[in-house]
């Protein structure tokens, strides 16, 4: 079986050490992680939305169309 080398920002890297360290039960653990990934999820989806907009907006202004 291969290894994969995964890149673990701080705060995931905390998260599975103290699974480790039985400090937080293995369930905690996940419910944190999903959280953080909904919260990833949700910040990519509004900078997508504010970029649209921001392209809506430039469109307004200029009077000019630009195909979708």
């Amino acid at each position: 079986m291969k290894r994969k080398m995964v890149m673990l920002s701080e705060e995931v890297y905390d998260k599975l050490e103290a699974i480790r360290d039985k400090r937080e039960t293995f369930s905690e653990a996940v419910a944190r992680l999903l959280l953080i990934h909904d919260g990833l999820g949700l910040l990519t989806s509004t900078i997508q939305g504010q970029k649209a907009h921001r392209e809506f907006q430039a469109e307004r202004l200029s009077g000019e169309k630009t195909p979708h």
